[in-house]
């Protein structure tokens, strides 16, 4: 727990120190962003390429399934 909380620690840390360098402060957060066709576009090649990912993590772990024993 000591762990998680000293990189949590650390993220919080490292946004502090550059959020006035995120997005400059002339800008608004919707003039900052990606165009709409842009996002749809991420949308639609994480909308193939997720199944796909998660279909073949499965079939890993299937075929993989049981070849480990635990020591004794």
């Amino acid at each position: 727990f000591l762990a998680l909380g000293l990189f949590v620690l650390a993220y919080a840390a490292l946004i502090l120190a550059l959020y006035p360098l995120i997005v400059p402060p002339h800008l608004t957060l919707t003039a900052a962003a990606s165009p709409p066709a842009s996002q749809g576009f991420m949308l639609a090649g994480f909308a193939v390429l997720v199944p796909f990912t998660l279909a073949y993590s499965t079939y890993g772990f299937w075929i993989f399934r049981g070849k480990i024993r635990p020591r004794r």
